[in-house]
């Protein structure tokens, strides 16, 4: 432990962020580990976070909704829909009001899909060697560094 409490003055933002960038190569092979296991890419895993994220709003998803959360470009989105639509994860529907709109929902199969993804998440993650104490910590600097982890509407705001 005197190695690291030595070192802290050491530390630049620099080596921060190659860290981080470490963790965010980490977190993506471990999601992709975990989406692998029920055929889905990570990309198409964001999507279906990103609906269901709507559903809890209690808004229904689009296909341009679903691109500005992907930040993509719609005609992207049309791909990875026909296959999570192929693998029964998610319906699309004419709009009543407005035929050109494709409303996008969650199945139940692709909500207990993403539930028992997001549920071996933080022990994919390492997140559970944590304590309570280092949670705390971790989630403080997070929102430190990206504010807009409670208030992501500020995401959509701002480019």
């Amino acid at each position: 432990m005197k190695a690291v409490v030595s070192s802290v003055n050491k530390i630049t933002a620099r080596t921060i962020c190659g860290e981080l960038s470490a963790f965010m190569k980490f977190y993506k092979t471990n999601l992709a580990e975990l989406a692998e296991k029920y055929n889905l890419t990570p990309i198409q895993l964001f999507a279906m976070n990103a609906l269901q994220q709507k559903q809890t709003a209690g808004e229904g998803g689009t296909m341009s909704g679903l691109a500005n959360a992907l930040h993509c470009d719609a005609s992207n989105v049309t791909g990875i829909v026909d296959r999570l639509s192929a693998l029964k994860f998610i319906t699309r529907q004419e709009n009543p009001n407005d035929r050109r709109v494709k409303t996008l929902q969650l199945t139940a199969h692709g909500q207990a899909v993403l539930k028992a993804i997001n549920a071996d998440l933080p022990a994919k993650l390492n997140c559970t060697l944590l304590t309570a104490e280092e949670r705390s910590q971790l989630h403080g600097l997070l929102v430190k560094l990206n504010p807009k982890i409670l208030n992501p509407d500020l995401a959509n705001n701002q480019k």
